[in-house]
């Protein structure tokens, strides 16, 4: 349960940051094209999707190398801490 919450933390955080508007930023009236570099809403889920079920793998597995395919930097540690933790309970 703790895992879903961090993960559910780290996503919603990811999203939000990456939601501000600036000079970047696709307005309505134009259509979002790959050269833009923008996702369209079903590939964010696909690769939302894809991460949450690999996630879940490697919580389920308590497997660090399931959770090195699906997480790097600061995140990467952090539930590498909690599995070492767990394991050693």
């Amino acid at each position: 349960m703790l895992f879903r919450v961090i993960t559910g933390v780290a996503i919603a955080g990811s999203l939000i940051a990456g939601c501000g508007g600036g000079a970047g930023e696709v307005s309505p009236s134009r259509s979002a094209s790959p050269a833009d570099g923008v996702l369209t809403e079903a590939q964010a889920r696909t690769i939302l999707d894809r991460y949450t079920k690999g996630i879940n793998q490697a919580n389920a597995q308590l497997s660090d190398a399931l959770l090195r395919s699906n997480q790097t930097g600061p995140m990467l540690e952090i539930y590498l801490a909690f599995y070492q933790r767990i394991r050693t309970r």
